[in-house]
Order: structure tokens, then sequence, then C-alpha cells
């Protein structure tokens, strides 16, 4: 099952929401992703590491927060996608995270649908007929080490993701309300 994992490619769009005197939290974070990966060079707002490529897509300074968009690509594994999210919670107040599995995803049927784990809501979207597929959801600083990437996409691998999601969840559907 972990081996139909590793073949897919995913990729993490971080929303992230800093403290507003944190100005340095590229430097902090580039740091800290180190533990994860072994760094190998640097770009103009890019990162390399062995295991995945960090870009910084946009930043901006809001009323309480320093805001920065924030991109990785080259994930291999949903564990690697939570452990980047672990990394990015520990310097950040909260994180909005969009990640995307690229590769055989056809199995899944529950898209525009929103599911909760572990009282975490969560929307499942496809885009195009490419068969990308994005999981969204937001997560606060004490929900660090929740690993929502890898109980989503681990469990469902290998039964068709709908089947796989309901059982591992225990998904109900509530009835919406007929105006």
């Amino acid at each position: 099952m972990a081996g139909a994992l590793e073949e897919k490619e995913y990729f993490l769009r971080l929303e992230t929401y800093f403290p507003k005197g944190l100005k340095n939290y590229w430097l902090l974070l580039s740091k800290s992703l180190e533990e994860l990966s072994t760094h190998v060079s640097t770009g103009f707002n890019t990162e390399v590491y062995e295991d995945f490529n960090m870009t910084l897509f946009h930043e901006e300074e809001l009323e309480d927060f320093l805001h920065s968009s924030i991109h990785f690509s080259r994930i291999r594994s949903p564990t690697v996608v939570d452990d980047i999210i672990d990394k990015v919670l520990e310097i950040s107040e909260l994180v909005e995270a969009y990640v995307s599995v690229k590769g055989n995803a056809t199995p899944l049927q529950i898209t525009g649908e929103n599911i909760y784990v572990e009282g975490v809501n969560i929307r499942v979207l496809k885009y195009g007929d490419k068969g990308v597929y994005t999981f969204s959801y937001r997560l606060f600083k004490q929900n660090r080490g929740l690993r929502l990437a890898e109980k989503i996409l681990s469990k469902a691998s290998g039964r068709g993701l709908f089947k796989g999601l309901k059982r591992a969840l225990r998904l109900k559907r509530w009835p919406l309300p007929i105006s």
C-alpha cells in the first residue's frame, strides 16, 4: 500500500500567518526544514532540498500577522507533507494547507464535499480533467502533530478513496436542508 503512495507526486501550498514581528521567518523555516531533508541549493525565493522544493510565492504584512504563501513541490510522500506542516506550525500561528495529489487519484468520488477528521473540516476538490485532487484545511499551532495528509491519503489508498475515507473516518453524510 505504501508503495502505491510513493509513486504519486504531492504539491503543498501553505498560506501561513506568522507573528507580525517575526521578520526572519524565511531563515528560521529554511533551517528548520533541514531537519527533514538535506539542503541542496538556494535560488531566487526558492530553497531546494533533496526531498522537496520550497518557494516563497507571496508575502504581505496584515494588521495582526505577516502572511506568506509558500509552495512546496517534488514531494513523494504524505508523511513529508505532514512533516513540513508541523515544522511550519512551530513558528507560525496558523496555516491553511492545500495538498494536491497528482497521479492515479481517479477513484476519488467525494469531490466538492466537506469531511471531518480529528475535528478539522477538510474540503476535497478536483481541478479539471487532469486527475489532480486537492484537500484543503486550516490548522492552528495547537493542531501540530495531527498528520492529516497521512491519515487521509494512506488509509484511502488501494480500495478506492471514497470507500477508504468512509471506513477510515466513519463519515456520515448529513442531509442538506430543503428550502
